[in-house]
C-alpha cells in the first residue's frame, strides 16, 4: 500500500469522507449526528438513573472516538500518501463508481437532513425512543461538543504522530513497551477473546451437539443392523458339516425351549 492517492483520486476523497464520518468530525460528516447524538443520550441517561454504568460507557466512548481518529488517519495516511508499493487499478463504469459516490454523499453533512424522515419513520412504528429532558438538554450539548473535540484532538495527534514523526513511533514500536502495546491492540484490548469464549465456542458445541442429532442416529441403526447381521451369518458359512450340524441342533433346542416357556405361560 501507498501512495495510492495520485493512481486512484476519487476513491481517496471517498475514503477520505467515510473516514471523517467513522472519526465522527463535526458539522462535515454524518458520523457526528449519530455518534455523538448516542454519547448525548448516554450521558443524560447517566445523569437521570444516576448510575455509574452509564457514566463510564460515556467516557468509554469518548476514549473509542479519540482512538480512532488517531488509526482512522493512519489508515489513509499508509494507504494513499508515501511510496507507492502496491500497483492501482484504475476504476471504470458507474458499478464502480456509483455505490462509493452515494456512500460518500450520504456520508457528509448531508445525512443530516435524512433525520427528519427517519424519526417520521421510526415515530410512525411506535419504536420506543429515549427522549433527553427540556432541562438536560445544555449540559447533554457540552457532553457533545466534548466527544467532538476529543474527535478533532485524536485527529491533531495522528496527524502529528504519523506524518511529522513516524520514526519516532517505530522507534517507540520497537521497544518492550511499545511492543505490548501493539500486542494489546491486535488482540483488541482482549474483546475478540472474550467474544470467543463467550459466543464462538458456545455456538460451535452446540452445532457439534446438534450435528450428531439423535434421529438421524435412528435412522441409521437399522443400516447398522443390516451389517451387524450380515457379518454374523457371513461369519457362520464356514464350509464346515460339523458346524453346521450344531448350529441346527442348537436351533432345535432354542426353538424347542420357546415352545415349552409359551406353553407353560398359557396354562
Amino acid at each position: 500500500m501507498g501512495g495510492l492517492r495520485k493512481k486512484i483520486p476519487f476513491v481517496f476523497w471517498c475514503f477520505v469522507i467515510g473516514g471523517g464520518a467513522l472519526a465522527a468530525l463535526p458539522i462535515v460528516t454524518i458520523g457526528f449526528f449519530s455518534k455523538d447524538a448516542i454519547l448525548g443520550a448516554v450521558y443524560a441517561q447517566s445523569s437521570i438513573a444516576n448510575l455509574p454504568l452509564y457514566s463510564t460507557l460515556y467516557w468509554v466512548g469518548v476514549a473509542g472516538a479519540f482512538l480512532t481518529s488517531i488509526y482512522t488517519f493512519r489508515l489513509i495516511w499508509v494507504v494513499f500518501f508515501g511510496e507507492e508499493k502496491t500497483e492501482a487499478h484504475a476504476i471504470h463504469g458507474v458499478t464502480y463508481w456509483g455505490p462509493l459516490a452515494i456512500l460518500a454523499v450520504f456520508s457528509t453533512g448531508v445525512g443530516y437532513f435524512l433525520q427528519g424522515p427517519v424519526l417520521n419513520i421510526l415515530t410512525a412504528a411506535k419504536i420506543p425512543a429515549f427522549m433527553i429532558p427540556e432541562s438536560m438538554e445544555a449540559a447533554v450539548s457540552h457532553a457533545e461538543h466534548l466527544a467532538s473535540g476529543v474527535a478533532i484532538a485524536g485527529l491533531v495527534v495522528g496527524i502529528v504522530l504519523f506524518a511529522f514523526a513516524y520514526n519516532a513511533v517505530k522507534s517507540f514500536a520497537a521497544t518492550g513497551l511499545g511492543l505490548g502495546l501493539a500486542h494489546i491492540c491486535r488482540t483488541a484490548f482482549g474483546f475478540d477473546a472474550l467474544y470467543d469464549i463467550v459466543f464462538v465456542k458456545p455456538y460451535l458445541l452446540i452445532a457439534k451437539i446438534l450435528g450428531r442429532d439423535p434421529i438421524d442416529g435412528l435412522w441409521l441403526l437399522l443400516p447398522a443392523l443390516v451389517r451387524g447381521g450380515n457379518s454374523f451369518t457371513s461369519s457362520r458359512q464356514t464350509g464346515s458339516l460339523r458346524e453346521y450340524a450344531s448350529s441346527m441342533s442348537l436351533g432345535i433346542v432354542v426353538l424347542l425351549m420357546i415352545l415349552i416357556i409359551l406353553q407353560v405361560v398359557g396354562k
